[in-house]
């Protein structure tokens, strides 16, 4: 009899072990299945990000790239994120902002660089300070969602990285007044700045909103535009777009 009970003990040890888990996971025992860098290497951190924001945005029109083996690049079309003339986020910008937010926190160790575009219509200048006045309400949008300003840069680039040159059809100035959301796995997980843009501290400083200064709705608007550049010296904008914590000139 104790034979017997030893053999049916010994057979089921040996079921077992040859059938184990058959999906064990990414992580070990008592650590976080997902946003540990400890227990993936740099790539497969950055791949399960890709996929969740693929999986999160794609449908709402936003797409996701990879740029090289640490940075995710989040495209979000002007016809989700702005209107023409404004620094206002459209209502459906706030949806895809908290999918994206759900993300970057579930993901700590990376860093995200926010970069705010405008079309080529208007004034240069007016446009790169319509593009960072962008920039800066999703940073402020992330601050407010808790995700940590040690995370987060941003910057204005106007009109100098169109993805169509001749914006002449409003689905291509769309296309151009986009935002763009660069995520980047950071190296050291040690250190919450590993990664980082170094920015020196300067104090916060309100920026006018800019009402019907850029884009022209059409190009007669033009001569409104040089008008508007006349009241506003080159100085004062030079000042408005280097004042605030966060910002990082991409020249």
């Amino acid at each position: 009899m104790k034979r017997l009970i030893f053999g049916v003990l010994s057979v089921s040890l040996i079921t077992a072990c040859q059938t184990g888990p058959k999906n064990p996971p990414l992580y070990k025992p008592g650590e976080a299945a997902f946003g540990s860098i400890a227990n993936l290497d740099e790539k497969q951190y950055l791949l399960e990000q890709d996929a969740l924001f693929r999986r999160k945005l794609t449908q709402k029109g936003v797409s996701s790239e990879l740029l090289d083996e640490r940075t995710i690049e989040l495209n979000i079309p002007g016809n989700i994120a702005f209107s023409i003339n404004s620094a206002s986020m459209n209502w459906n910008l706030h949806d895809v902002l908290d999918q994206v937010v759900d993300v970057i926190r579930e993901y700590q160790y990376s860093s995200i660089l926010i970069i705010g575009h405008s079309d080529a219509r208007g004034n240069n200048i007016v446009n790169q300070l319509l593009s960072q006045q962008r920039a800066k309400a999703i940073y402020d949008y992330f601050i407010r969602s808790a995700i940590h300003a040690d995370r987060l840069s941003y910057a204005g680039v106007g009109s100098n990285d169109l993805l169509i040159e001749d914006d002449v059809t409003n689905l291509d100035r769309a296309l151009n007044r986009r935002l763009t959301l660069k995520i980047t796995v950071l190296r050291d997980p040690g250190s919450a700045n590993s990664g980082l843009v170094e920015i020196a501290p300067t104090p916060a400083k309100e920026t006018n909103p800019i009402n019907e200064m850029q884009e022209a709705t059409d190009l007669s608007d033009v001569t409104t535009l040089d008008a508007a550049e006349d009241q506003m010296p080159n100085a004062n904008i030079e000042e408005e777009m280097n004042s605030s914590d966060g910002f990082i000139d991409l020249k």
